[in-house]
């Protein structure tokens, strides 16, 4: 048994792994700097938190199992025989386990809510299975009833397809037979009857339509034949154990009926797996998501299943339908209260009322109090909840035992730890220190036993696990509690815990505990700008102060200035980072980047040590009290620092920024970064040591499949962007992580073993051997086979006669074994020479070849390779010029951003030839011109020309070796801190200008170093198995029901598992999720999770978290890398208040007035058409309104609502007005036939010649139920590129999610292939009718007015209004502002994206360009009609099923460039070249054939959509007299953002609706003369045609209580500005720097009484002067003095008064230039400065 670490030593194993990161990858080259921040970093409260620990919950069992359950006899039987075939029933269930079932039986509805893992599904399971033999026997009526109807028993419904398909692999391997008979199982039950048959059905059951397809039977037969029939035994078997296997008799004998179109059903069979099955059969139990059920209620197609049932539950008065819902927390809000109406559609579809349904329900996410949870349950099952059972689970008991030990105590029996100890020795010493003696001979296994019977007699361990299961707490807590106040409590419960974690309880862990660590990179890095501070606890030669990590810029308690500190990546010389404005004669350097000031740029200082000074640049002494540079000399005055800096502006950083050409300290180019940490590699590193942690699995036939099996992580992201790039990045670190160690094993052995035939081609001979040796996994699909069939072809030729295999070198490799060879050689930051691993220097062979030249020049073997190295270093480092034959895509991923690949064959020196670095400058200056000649062609001999284009030459591979030598002589440069092998007669090979000292001192590298010297001395563990993460995202989901057996998601869940359906499959160590995984999916026992930031709510983090800890590890660990953002920072600082917060109230809303009319407008709707024997999704809107609009009317008219209030469809407090209902049901009608007359053409289906479905078009207008389900989704189709009639993948989103996210230029990541977004297109119209000859995809769609219009734009900076020409009220002019002058911008909506060229991108350094939408805009203009809100500025209005209009503008707001031919997109900012280069975004026409497009290109498009939804809208009045409302000041952005907020925060606590229900906006509107503005808030529902919500708010006396809540939310806090417990939340975070509750309360008091703040206070006024006084006081040594709201100081002997305006308060005139807003003040200080030296003539010298 593997050695079981302790708490301590896991918490220790991560947070060191992250410290060890980035101390090496960020402080490498400024060790001295490490030096001063290392302890900090070591710090909590800094990278890391100290961790929360709880035990999982353990539930009572129940006593006596099944056999003591008070469920009937026959009933009992049964569960006792499937538990000792082990059918899914347990001998050993836990007591809520049976207290479902017996309350089941007898009667009750359940709700089960116990912790995750605990086994909720079996409380359904078990009745559910039960009551299929209940009937069979006659328990529950006549027995006759099971043989003789067909129905639905069980309806299993779920929120999404995944957990559809999870369920029903439970059932398979509960009711199937593959695994143990159910069939024997029953018939000894109930005797020869029908078995229960279920079926899944939903948008993935092959195969929708109303009527068998030949061509789509064969193809699914094929797909059964292909996924199931040939399949190993052993396949098979790992299948079937987990559900995967459909549960057929025979399934290739049902592949072969299937194929011939007959019905394959069979009464043995366990599963219906075909609709038509199901709907000729009506399977007993029945798996759907709810969006399918609606579906199944509408259409005809499906009638047959619910005639069955409900002639099944008339014949039979004492049976029910049993009902599951499980995951019942995910049903809330708006959405939820749909559910609930549906099931009571369910129950009327089925004549029956809700008391014929039997609930159970369970949920991991309830809170304590269950009085909310019984009013769900009402709510969702539409009757009292007097007959539900609420289930919680009952806990065991803690058992203390009598032995009371003191910390001290405790302590003792811990002994001394010289940290050598194993854990082993640990249990010993505690054992024995406790007077337990332990035998010497005692195997690890009984160890742990012993330990764990003496600590369950100790009566603190007692008091410890009590804890520990109710509670999560942290260390310190937990001490508090166990120890009170006694000495080294902490340390003594430290002890208790980790001897705990090894112990064990009859050989199961004695304590399962869970750690929650939250960890964070370096988010910044600031420092003291004053040489001289005295809180530099170490002195050294850095010219800088005290640094302080994640601290924002500010002041050193010594008073100086602090700066966010930069540095070059190459070198480590460090920088200052602040903004200025420079002048020659001085400047001021801000540390903060003052607000709305654009003449203040970017820029970077260097401090300046004191005995050096940079060649040719500018310096000066910085003022580190005020801020000021001046470039007189200040040397040994207090508080200036040496600097120096550069006005240069380089082109590639837009002008923005002003820094260095080249690095001042070693003269190479400037890659100038910030120590914050980036990327995914930290994570990933976080999550390696995650997974080293775990033990492998002892089955030897997992671990041939994988070498990690047994070790998996799952990792969670809020996006499913983040998370598919998680997916990528981490499989590429460990790619590169493996490489690293395999390439070095096999260089190194090869120049041991074969010194003369080691040559960089020869590596790769000796890298298959290596990957066969040891078993190694590397490289993916092809890539793999391609190696792994070379091995099996040459093993033994690895033992015999090598040399000769040696010498085929590397022909045939794989273009992913070069490309991570170049990125392992050829990094500028960490290439293996940096590391100081390994070189590439010229072989022995080949050096004897140019003797004579190096005869001629006069130089040793070992200067020339000193020589060698230089140069090569620089062709490998800038221009990847290794091998002519690897491809240059392959050079490109590898290096994405070198300007070319290989050296310019005339000129070998090309790119060393000039500046101080010039190596050929610099040997020029030791050698003749005659010399340099033979040089240059001793160096030339190494090169091989390109046959693809002989202008470039390569380092020949045949030539040169790569020396794997971590002990050689290496060097570093004391200039620009690069490593090296050799030198240049004493000075650097890489700068040629510092000098070189012996290197004795690795720890700068030694993350990367010590791994290989391990691989070296013989660690072969590690060369077996890089960690393979794949993405577990709703992009992934794309499923073709007859031609796919499982989705790509359901694949990777299956090879998480280590199930695989061929040998060819990686396994997959690692799932990045987006929240579908949160939920119950089984995806095996996990005690590692990982979270890449704070989810949204607690309950997210809960169902994460209660990932972790199902196996029963002694130890699971919760990790949460945050982000920078403050949300996760917030909780990073406070990790209590989301890993113990409290729960949210279950609710769903019922009472909805607009829920309820279109529910039951799909009753009269679906009757109707039942009428008329027609199927709303089979015929045409047209068809309705020209054949059946008379009789539909009539039918309307007269229908009778007495049967829809007798079936209880509507809430029982809700009376149903009939006229009402049919008024506002036929207007509805009414205006869909007018608009469909007015505008047929936006009633076209895709192929723009017939019309939408009556059910399309219905569900469009929002006329029946939506489900908070986006009715406008847009797919990325990405084609298969060898079948362009297949999707390989199609992520969706709403299209105005999609115009961002897919949006032309963006990038995405699908599947772990990055591409570019390039085209609107859709994948269907590859299949329209009468293609012709020229595909054209996109013509039709520019071609119709409702993809295709024209959006108009207010030119008027200060309102900003778009919207369609009908908008307006004169023509040319602005409806908002008045004014005239509209601009007219095309505007398209698209069908459909695709990638540019139809194929992933080719090239990692293709650009991508972000784009977003504008947030929604309604575009009506606010009517004179608006209400009076009975306040001094307040009207509103409220508008039903108003449109939206959001728009993606394009970068610049320039739109983009769209072909109107094949939908070729690009931005317009990109036009330049690429018009010429883009192809069509497809790789095959519906002819197969290369597309060919001739573009017609239309420029400036504007992408967007249109959407209807209900609002209302707030227009608070503003008087630009009174309230200052200019461009110029930017209070009445903050003040309307932070009003809107704080608004919908009340209405969502004021109408107790989920919070996600109702959304928010607000604008600024200013008229052309400037006499008026307008702040608008507009409040709106966030379900698509409206929920109600928003109106609900103008009701009696909401406006009043509305109100009031805002004003508490905005007073009842005493925040600076806003803070999470009054404005900020995680959906806000993109504008929490805007938010501003006392800009909110003002703006609020003055729509709301007329009140102006007219004053600030003194003291509020003289912290907005602080800063500004000081640049003042320090600068010009004036004195400040303070009045009121004023500040006085004299200059130049000219006394200067300055007024402090409250920021709602215009100034008294535009060019008041003695007035400044209090935020203006406090942000702007560098403007406010500018102002006062123009106004002292411009002498910059006063300050």
């Amino acid at each position: 048994m593997p050695v079981q670490l302790s708490i301590a030593d896991a918490e220790k194993a991560i947070s060191n792994r992250l410290i060890e990161y980035i101390e090496t990858e960020y402080f490498g080259k400024t060790r001295e700097l490490l030096s001063r921040c290392k302890e900090t970093l070591a710090a909590p409260g800094t990278l890391f938190q100290k961790p929360y620990l709880e035990a999982a919950k353990a539930y009572q069992l129940a006593e006596g199992g099944i056999g003591n359950a008070k469920i009937p006899e026959r009933i009992r039987i049964l569960l006792q025989t499937m538990a000792e075939k082990d059918k899914g029933v347990f001998t050993k269930p836990y007591s809520h386990q049976i207290e479902s079932l017996e309350s089941f039986w007898n009667g009750y509805d359940v709700l089960v809510s116990t912790g995750t893992g605990s086994g909720k599904t079996e409380c359904f399971m078990w009745p559910l299975v039960s009551k299929m033999v209940g009937e069979a026997i006659g328990l529950t009526g006549d027995r006759r009833s099971w043989e003789g109807s067909r129905a639905v028993r069980a309806l299993i419904l779920y929120p999404m397809n995944a957990l559809v398909s999870d369920q029903v692999g439970r059932l398979r391997k509960m009711v199937g037979d593959k695994q143990g008979s159910f069939l024997d199982i029953w018939k000894s039950a109930v005797g020869d009857v029908r078995r229960p048959q279920f079926g899944m059905y939903t948008g993935r059951t092959p195969y929708a339509g109303d009527a068998r397809s030949k061509r789509r039977d064969k193809e699914y037969a094929e797909t059964l034949r292909r996924d199931f029939g040939e399949l190993s035994e052993e396949d098979k078997l790992h299948l079937s154990e987990t559900g995967r296997f459909p549960e057929k008799q025979d399934i290739l004998a049902y592949a072969d009926v299937i194929a011939e179109g007959r019905d394959g059903w069979s009464p043995l069979d366990a599963e219906m797996l075909m609709r038509f099955e199901m709907q000729r059969h009506t399977p007993d139990i029945l798996v759907t998501n709810y969006s399918m059920l609606q579906y199944m209620l509408i259409r005809s197609t499906e009638n047959g299943i619910w005639k069955n049932t409900s002639k099944w539950l008339e014949r039979n008065p004492k049976e029910q339908m049993l009902l599951v819902l499980d995951e019942a927390h995910m049903y809330k809000g708006a959405a939820g209260g749909e559910v609930a109406l549906l099931l009571k559609r369910l129950a009327a579809k089925l004549g029956v009322g809700m008391d014929r349904f039997q609930f159970i329900l369970t949920s991991a996410s309830i809170p304590e109090n269950h009085e909310p949870v019984a009013h769900f349950f009402e709510d969702m099952a539409g009757r009292t909840a007097s007959k539900l059972r609420i289930i919680t689970g009952r806990e065991q008991k803690v058992t203390r035992g009598s032995r009371i030990l003191s910390a001290k105590d405790v302590v003792a029996t811990a002994g001394a730890d010289d940290g050598s100890d194993t854990s082993m020795m640990r249990l010993r010493r505690f054992l024995s220190g406790i007077g337990r003696s332990v035998p010497e001979d005692m195997d690890e296994q009984a160890l742990r036993e012993l330990a764990g019977d003496e600590l369950q007699k100790i009566e603190q361990f007692g008091t410890l696990e009590e804890i520990l299961r109710q509670r999560t707490m942290t260390l310190d807590e937990i001490a508090k509690e166990i120890f009170k106040d006694e000495p080294e409590a902490v340390k003594a419960t430290d002890i208790l815990l980790n001897i705990a974690a090894l112990a064990l309880n009859e050989g199961r862990p004695l304590l399962p505990t869970r750690m929650h660590l939250f960890i964070r990179g370096i988010q910044s890095l600031t420092v003291c700008a004053d040489p001289g501070c005295p809180h530099v606890e170490k002195r050294d030669d850095l010219p800088l102060g005290k640094a302080f990590i994640n601290r924002s810029v500010g002041r050193c308690s010594y008073g100086a200035k602090t700066y966010e500190l930069a540095t070059d990546r190459t070198c480590g010389a460090l920088f200052l980072k602040g903004y200025a404005n420079p002048g020659e004669d001085g400047f001021f350097f801000w540390n903060e980047k003052p607000v709305g000031n654009s003449e203040i740029k970017e820029i970077i200082v260097m401090p300046i040590a004191e005995d050096s000074c940079p060649d040719d640049v500018k310096t000066g002494w910085l003022n580190t009290i005020s801020g000021k540079i001046y470039r007189d000399d200040h040397r040994g005055q207090p508080h200036f620092s040496h600097v120096a800096f550069s006005f240069d502006q380089p082109k590639d950083l837009d002008g923005k920024k002003m820094q260095f050409t080249t690095c001042p300290k070693c003269n190479g180019r400037l890659s100038v970064s910030d120590f914050t940490t980036k990327g995914n590699e930290p994570f990933y590193n976080v999550v390696a040591e995650q997974f080293s942690l775990q033990e492998p699995s002892s089955d030897p036939e997992k671990l041939r499949r994988n070498p990690n099996a047994g070790k998996k992580v799952i990792l969670f992201s809020d996006s499913r962007q983040a998370a598919a790039r998680i997916a990528l990045d981490l499989t590429e670190s460990s790619d590169k992580d493996l490489m690293r160690k395999l390439l070095c094993r096999a260089a190194y052995d090869l120049y041991q073993q074969y010194e003369d035939e080691a040559t960089v081609s020869a590596i790769y001979p000796m890298f298959l051997k290596t990957v066969s040796e040891h078993k190694s996994r590397i490289f993916y699909g092809a890539d793999r086979t391609t190696i792994m069939e070379k091995i099996r072809k040459n093993q033994r030729r690895f033992s015999r006669h090598f040399d000769r295999f040696l010498n085929e070198g590397d022909e045939g490799a794989p273009q992913e074994y070069y490309y991570l060879l170049l990125s392992l050689i050829c990094d500028r930051y960490r290439s293996l020479s940096d590391m100081t691993i390994g070189w590439i220097e010229p072989s022995d062979y080949h050096m004897d070849l140019i003797y004579d030249d190096l005869d001629e020049i006069g130089i040793s073997d070992s200067e020339f390779k000193s020589v060698f190295y230089a140069w090569s270093e620089y062709l490998l480092i800038h221009n990847a010029a290794l091998n002519p034959n690897i491809e240059w895509s392959t050079r490109d991923r590898a290096m994405p951003f070198s300007t070319e690949y290989g050296v310019d064959h005339d000129n070998i020196f090309k790119g060393q030839m000039q500046g101080k670095r010039s190596l050929y400058e610099f040997l020029k200056k030791r050698f003749n011109a005659n010399e340099m000649t033979y040089l240059e062609s001793a160096l030339d001999h190494f090169l091989e020309t390109s046959t693809k284009n002989i202008r470039y030459k390569y380092l020949n591979p045949h030539y040169v070796t790569l020396r794997i030598d971590p002990d050689a002589n290496w060097k570093a440069c004391d200039r620009c801190g690069k490593n090296a092998p050799y030198n240049l007669w004493g000075k650097c090979p890489h700068c040629r200008q510092g000098d070189m000292h012996e290197l004795t001192d690795f720890s700068s590298v030694a993350f990367w170093r010590d791994p290989i010297i391990k691989i070296l001395q013989g660690d072969d563990d590690s060369l077996r198995a890089r960690i393979n993460t794949e993405e577990h995202t709703a992009q992934l989901s794309h499923k073709d029901g007859q031609n796919e057996s499982w989705s790509t998601t359901e694949e990777y869940e299956m090879r998480f598992q280590d199930i695989y359906t061929s040998d060819n499959e990686e396994p997959v160590d690692v799932l990045s999720c987006t929240t579908t995984m949160e939920v119950g999916i089984d995806i095996g026992s996990l005690t590692a999770v990982a979270l890449r930031n704070i989810p949204p709510m607690r309950e997210n983090y809960q169902q994460r978290a209660g990932r972790a800890g199902r196996r029963g590890s002694s130890i699971s660990t919760i990790v949460t890398y945050v982000d920078a953002r403050p949300f996760d920072n917030h909780y990073f600082e406070h990790p209590d208040h989301i890993v113990r917060g409290e729960l949210r109230e279950p609710h769903i809303d019922v009472d909805n007035e607009k829920l309820i009319r279109r529910h039951l407008a799909t009753i009269l709707l679906t009757d109707f058409s039942a009428e008329h024997g027609f199927s709303m999704e089979n015929i045409t809107i047209e068809n309705f309104f020209e054949n059946y609009w008379k009789e539909w009317n009539s039918f309307l008219e007269s229908y009778d609502f007495g049967t829809i209030v007798q079936q209880q469809i509507i809430p029982q407090n809700w009376n149903l007005d009939s006229k009402g209902f049919r008024r506002a049901l036929s207007a509805e009608l009414n205006n869909l036939k007018e608009d469909f007359g007015k505008y047929r053409e936006n009633y076209l289906s895709a192929d723009n010649k017939t019309c939408k479905s009556l059910l399309d078009s219905l569900l469009e207008a929002a006329i029946l139920p939506t489900y908070s389900f986006p009715r406008n989704v847009t797919g990325f189709d990405i084609e298969d590129s060898s079948d362009a009639k297949t999707l390989e993948q199609r992520p969706e989103r709403s299209l105005d999610m999609a115009i961002s996210e897919y949006a032309p230029g963006r990038e995405l990541i699908v599947n772990k292939k990055r591409y570019i977004s390039g085209g609107i297109y859709s994948h269907s119209s590859r299949f329209a009718k009468k293609q012709g000859e020229s595909f054209e995809p996109a013509k039709k769609y520019f071609n119709n007015k409702d993809y295709r219009n024209e959006v108009l734009l207010c030119t008027n900076p200060t309102c900003g209004w778009f919207g369609y020409e009908k908008e307006l009220r004169e023509p040319d002019r602005c409806p908002f502002c008045k004014e005239p002058g509209l601009e007219h911008k095309p505007f398209l909506k698209p069908w459909g994206f695709a990638p540019k060229d139809g194929r992933p991108s080719p090239s990692a350094s293709e650009r991508s360009e972000l784009s977003f939408a504008e947030p929604p805009f309604y575009s009506a203009t606010p009517s004179e009609e608006m209400t009076d809100a009975g306040y001094a500025h307040i009207k509103y209005s409220e508008r039903h099923d108003c449109s939206l209009m959001v728009i993606n503008k394009g970068p610049n707001s320039e739109g983009f460039t769209i072909c109107s031919r094949c939908g070729a997109a690009f931005p317009t900012t990109d036009s330049a070249g690429i018009a010429k280069r883009i192809k069509a975004p497809y790789t095959k026409t519906p002819q197969n054939r290369q597309p060919d497009c001739a573009h017609d290109f239309d420029s400036g498009i504007y992408i967007g959509d249109v959407f209807n939804t209900d609002m209302i809208i707030f227009a608070l009045h503003l008087n630009p007299s009174e309230v200052s409302v200019g461009q110029s000041n930017r209070w009445l952005k903050r003040a309307r953002v932070s009003l809107a907020e704080a608004m919908r925060l009340a209405a969502v606590d004021l109408l107790d609706i989920d919070f996600n229900e109702l959304c928010v906006g607000s604008r600024s509107r200013l008229d052309g003369s400037g006499e008026s503005a307008f702040a608008d808030v507009f409040l709106f529902d966030s379900l698509s045609s409206g929920a109600g919500y928003s109106s609900t708010l103008s009701k009696g006396h909401n406006l009043e209580k509305l109100f009031g809540k805002t004003r508490g939310i905005l007073t009842n806090c005493d925040c600076e500005d806003a803070c999470f417990s009054c404005l900020k939340h995680y959906y806000n975070k993109q504008f929490h720097n805007q938010l501003d509750r006392h800009a909110a309360l003002d703006l609020l008091d003055y729509a709301m009484n007329g009140t102006v703040r007219n004053h600030v206070s003194d003291d509020d006024a003289r912290d907005a002067f602080a800063s500004l006084a000081e640049v003042i006081q320090d600068d010009a040594k004036a004195t400040c003095s303070f009045e009121s709201d004023k500040m006085t100081f004299m200059l130049d002997g000219k006394e200067t008064t300055l007024t402090c305006l409250p920021d709602m308060k215009p100034k008294s005139s535009m060019s008041a230039v003695n007035e400044y807003w209090q935020y203006e003040m406090k942000h702007n200080v560098p403007g406010i400065v500018e102002t006062l030296i123009k106004e002292q003539s411009g002498d910059s010298t006063l300050f």
